[in-house]
């Protein structure tokens, strides 16, 4: 976001200071406007400082009543709205800080550019009680899980499934020679044979169903760029062949097909020790599966909801669009 000049009214600026004075007191006031201070809105209007000189002579521990409502006076609400959002978005990066610092393999996904929130949702003692030995990566796109199931169960093998042949050759690039890692290039469905999938300008988010509208609204840049054949089977027959050894965690990140992916994978399931799976709440591509009706699915094969992560919202509305959910077998006494 582009920075701007700002007029700050004396009383906003004493206010301003004394959070600075108290919260970042190596940092000089001017930075920290300069830092912090948001971009020019719709109508143009610039934003920036012009009284630092008052700031270091006015600073203030806490801003008084008159001080409060001269602010709300005299600051425009979308100046203050912005300012408060990158002060919000300041105290995330020092919680993401602090999640580093007790968490060190957290940094190294970072650096491999692995999926950060998978790693949130799954670092946890629950996770780890299953005590899964294969994972079966269904939608594994440029390896982004690979690297965290990598980090947190480093003695799994994993099977990384992908259509997208772009993807495929990326994929044996990146973990050319890794023992515990082997590419299947394949689609999962409910059953075995070709389908069309709808290649996105954005690669990860390609799907064997098209895209809404809605889809497009929301995520500019993922129109559909190609339409390709691909092969596509059942998880359960690829076991059969491949020979899945041990507890079994299987994810999901397949656009809206979760459900024909664990119908295909039926004959499996009493192995699986967990079910990872981002699914739709807004509808995002045509005839997609539902939340309900997933949760219905595992429901009835024993699984039941262990954890979710945050949802991914609307940039407009605010609608919650999709989140990442965490089934366990539940029958089997891993909850």
């Amino acid at each position: 976001m582009a920075r701007t000049r700002l007029h700050w009214p004396p009383a906003s600026i004493s206010w301003l200071a004394g959070i600075q004075k108290r919260i970042w007191p190596n940092l000089g006031t001017r930075e920290l406007l300069n830092a912090w201070v948001p971009s020019a809105g719709p109508d143009g209007r610039g934003m920036a400082p012009t009284r630092i000189g008052h700031i270091q002579r006015e600073l203030s521990s806490k801003p008084s009543p008159q001080q409060t409502d001269a602010i709300h006076r005299e600051v425009p609400e979308r100046d203050m709205n912005g300012l408060f959002l990158h002060f919000q978005k300041a105290a995330q990066r020092l919680l993401n800080l602090g999640y580093c610092l007790q968490h060190p393999g957290y940094r190294r996904i970072r650096r491999l550019g692995g999926n950060r929130d998978l790693f949130r949702l799954l670092n946890k003692p629950w996770f780890f009680n299953l005590q899964v030995q294969t994972v079966l990566d269904v939608g594994a796109n440029e390896g982004q899980s690979i690297v965290v199931f990598r980090e947190l169960l480093p003695q799994a093998r994993i099977f990384a499934f992908e259509p997208n042949p772009e993807m495929v050759q990326a994929l044996e690039t990146r973990f050319a020679g890794a023992p515990d890692i082997r590419i299947v290039p394949v689609g999962c469905g409910s059953a075995a044979g070709q389908m069309s999938l709808h290649v996105s300008k954005l690669v990860a988010a390609s799907s064997f169903l098209p895209a809404t509208p809605k889809h497009l609204q929301e995520f500019p840049g993922t129109e559909e760029c190609a339409a390709i054949s691909v092969r596509v089977d059942r998880l359960d027959s690829i076991s059969q062949r491949r020979g899945f050894e041990g507890g079994i965690a299987i994810k999901l990140d397949v656009q809206g097909t979760e459900l024909e992916v664990l119908k295909g994978a039926e004959g499996i399931l009493d192995r699986v020790r967990a079910v990872v799976c981002e699914i739709n709440f807004a509808s995002l591509f045509e005839n997609q599966g539902h939340l309900d009706e997933v949760v219905h699915f595992l429901r009835l094969h024993g699984f039941q909801l262990a954890d979710m992560g945050q949802p991914q919202r609307s940039g407009s509305s605010g609608q919650a669009l999709f989140a990442d959910f965490a089934f366990v077998q539940a029958q089997a006494g891993y909850v």
